[in-house]
């Protein structure tokens, strides 16, 4: 019983790393998914406003308040359009701070991990 008792704090925050880091790894998984679909609809003609309200509906994060979402148009030099162009490029870029809760991980890293996800597509 007594090596229970000792042995019961370290699994309890084995298996809460665990679960943050799930969660972590789902959280940036997911907005890379988000990311893929909001560049590929945005290639094909939906506007600026269309594709940073898909992201913010179709995210699943805690708190989408936090959500940082942002659409670029450049060339292939990387020199800045005012808007989509046939045959030029479409950056999404998805930024969501992510607080971590184990004690454990929070110790070993950064309690607050910032998540940047960045989509690169051709406007067809």
């Amino acid at each position: 019983m007594v090596e229970f008792a000792l042995a019961l704090p370290v699994l309890f925050l084995i298996v809460l790393i665990i679960i943050d880091g799930g969660r972590l790894f789902f959280t940036f998984l997911h907005l890379t998914s988000i990311s893929q679909d909001a560049a590929r609809i945005g290639s094909l003609g939906a506007t600026e406003t269309q594709i940073l309200e898909y992201i913010e509906t179709n995210a699943l994060v805690e708190d989408s308040t936090l959500l940082e979402p942002s659409v670029t148009y450049h060339d292939q030099s990387g020199n800045l359009l005012s808007g989509p162009v046939s045959g030029q490029y479409m950056t999404v870029f998805i930024s969501y701070p992510m607080k971590l809760y184990s004690p454990g991980l929070s110790s070993l890293i950064s309690p607050e991990q910032k998540i940047s996800i960045k989509t690169t597509i051709r406007v067809e």
